[in-house]
């Protein structure tokens, strides 16, 4: 362990930690590595290095620390200090001694405790001579090299910016000498501070010149990196605009993210997260370290600087020259100090850059007030003219002119500001930049309230847009709140039309996050009272309604709504109309008992007029539908035949909610037909990305396919302990009831399973959303093996309208057909023939869409139905179902039905061995070889093969005595020999 104290959890750096877990594996064979860290203040440098100290500990390497000190005054040597004084804390600490012999004095030049020598108290004062430094240095170097001889060993030397030249000159030394010893030192320090002259520059070069010396970079985090790490801290999916404000402000740096991630942590809750990280300042020990950085700068130089930062981090020298109200030739003089400093770099002819963000945000912050807000008007002023003196297009320079505007909009012209941002807001979603989009109307709302002459229509209009692209942007919970107070703004106004249209709008969105409220139907009926005669606008809000209706689970009156607002809409001939009503009109009639037909029209007629009319996203959402539709319809070859085709559009819309849908989707159809590897890819991947991703559901999805998987792959069992500490805890209330009571019945805790069962309480109740078909197949199990017949009664009858379809958790699940689990529940209620039909159905349905797991399922269950029915005439079919089943858990490693099976043949007493094995079992209690068995029975080796393989598992044998046992005990062989003298 360090004994220093890094916050944070490791993200990021998988490459870097790759190449030093390697270096370390190579210690096996002897072979040495030097790796060089450089990276700026807080970037990560130690919390690698510690990382890597907890590998190397796990590999059985010793772990050597050394940092040196921030403060001035430590003595030469003193990281090497460090590294003495823990070898000889070591064990093994007296064999090195040993080995030195009188060696021993010479460290004591170092480590006073060892000898008699002086400590050596300044770098320059040693009095010692060349020919003594070097049998120091070869003195130490000894000593570590005996150390990691013993036991392999990691140093870790970190601020090595910091260390004295004596410590660098041993370093160089040490490192030349450990080539084939299993010694592996990283070493950081910061490359942003290093003077022209600095001795550490000297010992880099001559550390390069060997092929065992390598340096990784300790860039910034990632944007997704930076989400991550906010993700870890917060325990949810940050906003994006957060975490791309975080991210941009930092320029990754892993100490500020984790500094705001701390402080929004112990401040805020999801439901009032900051959408920015403006109000964040830079932490004190990074400001410290750039403010010294820039305390070396003249001046006038800072001055210029502190002007630059309000510009942005990129600047030209025109306007620079501009606001400073001198000449460029001057302003470039005074920028090469900070570009000799690397506080600043050129950027393009006239350009320049800061170095780092973070030099940037110390020196805006710098300025008061008034002086930010004067020079952002000053920049405004400066773009406006250059536009007009050039005949420019402002559309160039929309971002900058709403950045400055919003900036200086308490002293601006009135209106400005809210009318650049909101064109910069259009101009970035026509970009597809959905996320600065967002930002922008959000600066043009506030911008709007600080604006008297702004009347209550900007502001609704401007909540419609910022609605419109926090969508686009996948943010759908923001979404519904802007959208909701548009309408309740246009409600209050009593603007009815645009209350129409932002309820039209509130409840789109609502239907692709899966929320309702609680006021959108009174609000819908208020308005529909309000709008007699526009029979356009009636057909809107009777769509809005149905799909309000729909959400809160009431179909009878969303199914009348929506068939009303479609003959309105028919009446008008208004392609445009009728399209915006017929959007998502599948996902309202999908749970009428024919509503996968009725919504694969709906959604193929919609993806016509989508085309007709231009409207690309619409095409895409009911190019979704559809596919949807074909799942529920089991018309998998289809789904996966468009899916490619989907996946190309959208990926150029580069909408992530449509990307998440058909990720999802991949990963269903996967696990639908046992392809294990992939669903587990595709799981692993959502499973990264969940704090990456604003989607809603996503992590939900990710925990139904990962238990689904591990369900049908028997591996639950190996999650019981924690599973029965889960539901034994007081505060599991919130977990899915549904699949709470199935998981119990999985771990054969039945009793547990229905008291479960008992707090659902009356089945009816169960909510209507996506998860209503998998909460009723789930419940459905549960009570078929728990032999409830009167919630078995109940669930029959919800679970009907599934019949003939594929039961799906749209992109999400695809549990077979709905025919296998309704026989389950005709079975437990005695209804015997309808059970023999309906697992009928389900095996002919589940072979249709290749679902060879799900198959599987359905002949042990038909099996078992028809072991105990008893008839004679059955016996042969269940025999068959069972070879084929027991067939099907061995090609996709089914576990757990792979017992079932076994327990079906061993409970009737070994009953269900066929002719053939019965003969064959002969043949081997009389000593029979495969090939003799093969020769007198005129069959092939690998029929015998199987037929063997089958006597095993039926038997439940390990080996052939033990079937030949099961077979005279139970009545197959009557002396076993009589067989094979009948075959012959």
């Amino acid at each position: 362990m360090t004994p220093f104290d890094h916050r944070g959890p490791f993200i990021g750096r998988r490459d870097e930690l790759e190449h030093l877990e390697r270096a370390l594996d190579q210690l096996r064979n002897a072979n040495a590595r030097v790796v060089g860290l450089p990276g700026g203040a807080g970037s990560g440098k130690t919390r690698l290095m510690d990382e890597v100290a907890e590998r190397a500990a796990e590999k059985a390497v010793r772990v050597i620390w050394s940092q040196q000190p921030e403060q001035p005054g430590a003595p030469p040597y003193f990281p090497w200090m460090l590294v003495l004084r823990a070898i000889f804390a070591q064990p093994d600490a007296d064999a090195v001694l040993a080995h030195l012999g009188e060696a021993r004095a010479d460290l004591g030049h170092i480590l006073p405790e060892l000898g008699e020598s002086k400590p050596l108290h300044s770098a320059a004062n040693t009095g010692m001579s060349a020919a003594g430094r070097l049998q120091l240095h070869d003195s130490v170097t000894r000593a570590l090299l005996h150390s990691a001889n013993q036991q392999p060993l990691l140093l870790l030397l970190d601020n090595l910016h910091l260390a004295d030249h004596s410590s660098l000159d041993l370093l160089t030394y040490f490192c030349s000498q450990i080539g084939t010893h299993p010694i592996l030192v990283v070493c950081a320090f910061r490359d942003d501070t290093l003077a022209p002259n600095s001795p550490l520059r000297g010992t880099l070069l001559e550390l390069s010149r060997r092929n065992a010396y390598s340096e990784l970079a300790m860039t910034g985090l990632s944007e997704n990196q930076t989400a991550q790490l906010l993700y870890a801290f917060l325990g949810a999916i940050p906003p994006t605009t957060l975490v791309s404000s975080i991210w941009h402000r930092s320029d990754g740096n892993p100490l500020f993210i984790i500094e705001i991630g701390t402080l929004l942590a112990r401040s805020a809750t999801m439901d009032h997260m900051p959408a920015t990280a403006t109000r964040f300042r830079v932490p004190a020990s990074l400001r410290a370290v750039i403010s010294s950085r820039l305390d070396t700068l003249p001046k006038r130089t800072t001055d210029l600087l502190r002007t630059a930062a309000v510009v942005g981090r990129d600047f030209d020298l025109s306007c620079l020259a501009a606001l400073e109200k001198t000449r460029i030739d001057r302003v470039l003089g005074l920028l090469e100090v900070a570009e000799e400093a690397r506080i600043v770099l050129p950027r393009g002819p006239e350009g320049y850059r800061f170095t780092h963000a973070l030099f940037r945000e110390v020196l805006y912050e710098q300025h008061s007030t008034l002086s930010r807000v004067m020079l952002h008007q000053r920049v405004v002023d400066y773009i406006e003219q250059l536009a007009r003196r050039y005949g420019l297009d402002v559309d160039m320079h929309l971002a900058q002119l709403a950045h400055h505007t919003f900036e200086s909009a308490q002293t601006g012209p009135e209106g400005k500001a809210v009318r650049y941002c909101r064109l910069a807001g259009k101009n970035a979603v026509a970009r597809l930049a959905y996320v600065e989009a967002v930002s922008f109307f959000e600066s043009a709302l506030q911008a709007a309230a600080l604006d008297p002459s702004q009347k209550p229509q900007i502001r609704f209009h401007l909540l419609l847009e910022l609605g419109e692209a926090q969508y686009l942007a996948c943010q759908l919970r923001a979404a519904t709140e802007s959208l909701l107070k548009a309408a309740l703004q246009a409600y209050t106004q009593q603007q009815w039309p645009d209350l129409a249209e932002a309820l039209f709008r509130f409840q789109l969105i609502c239907q692709q996050s899966g929320r309702s409220h609680i006021a959108a139907v009174p609000l819908h009926l208020a308005v529909l009272a309000k709008t007699d005669g526009d029979e356009s606008l009636r057909a809107r809000l009777l769509c809005s309604l149905a799909r309000a209706y729909r959400l809160i689970g009431d179909h009878e009156h969303a199914l009348e709504a929506f068939r009303g607002s479609l003959e309105l809409a028919r009446s008008q001939n208004d392609p445009g109309l009728l399209l915006a009503c017929m959007q998502k009109g599948a996902w309202i009639v999908n749970r009428s008992p024919d509503g996968a037909r009725q919504g694969l029209d709906i959604s193929r007629e919609t993806m016509s007029l989508a085309l007709e009319c231009g409207a690309e996203s619409t095409y895409i959402d009911a190019f979704v539908d559809m596919l949807f539709q074909l799942c529920d319809l089991g018309e998998i070859d289809e789904v996966e035949t468009q899916l490619e085709s989907l996946a190309a559009l959208v990926n150029q819309k580069r909408q992530v909610h449509f990307l998440n849908l058909i990720a999802g989707l991949e990963t269903a159809i996967a696990i639908l037909r046992g392809r294990w590897l992939q669903a587990l890819r595709e799981m692993s991947k959502c499973w990264r990305d969940v704090p990456t991703q604003p989607v809603d559901g996503l992590e939900g999805r990710c925990a139904l396919q990962m238990f689904s998987v591990q369900r049908t792959l028997g591996l639950l069992q190996d999650h019981a302990s924690e599973l029965e500490t889960l539901f034994s805890d007081p505060d599991c209330a919130h977990l899915w009831l549904p699949g709470q009571v199935l998981l119990l019945c999985e771990m054969g805790q039945c009793g547990s399973a229905r008291q479960a069962l008992g707090e659902l309480g009356d089945l009816n109740r169960i909510p209507r959303d996506d998860l209503f078909p998998a909460a009723l197949v789930f419940l459905a199990e549960a009570c078929a093996r728990l032999q409830d017949t009167e919630r078995c009664a109940v669930l029959y009858d919800m679970l009907s309208a599934w019949r003939e379809r594929n039961v799906t958790v749209a992109g999400a699940l695809m549990l077979g057909s709905g025919a296998g689990y309704l026989a389950l529940l005709a079975a437990a209620l005695q209804r015997n023939q309808l059970a023999r039909q309906l697992f009928e159905e389900a095996l002919e349905f589940n072979e249709s869409m290749r679902a060879g797991p799900l198959l599987a399922h359905t002949q042990v269950d038909y099996a078992a139905f028809l072991l105990e029915q008893g008839a004679d005439s059955d016996q042969l079919l269940a025999q068959s179902l069972i070879e084929e089943a027991y067939t099907a858990s061995e090609k996709f490693a089914l576990k757990t039905l792979a017992r079932r099976i076994h327990g079906l043949v061993t409970t009737d007493g070994g009953q269900q061995l066929s002719r053939r094995e019965r003969e064959v079992l002969g043949l081997i209690a009389a000593g029979y070889s495969n090939d003799r068995i093969a020769d007198s029975l005129f069959i092939t080796h690998s029929t015998v093969a199987t037929h063997v393989r089958n006597i095993l598992r039926k038997t439940g044998s390990t080996n052939r005595t033990e079937a030949v046992a099961f077979g005279r005990r139970t009545g197959e062989l009557q002396g076993g020999g009589e067989v094979v003298q009948r075959q012959h």
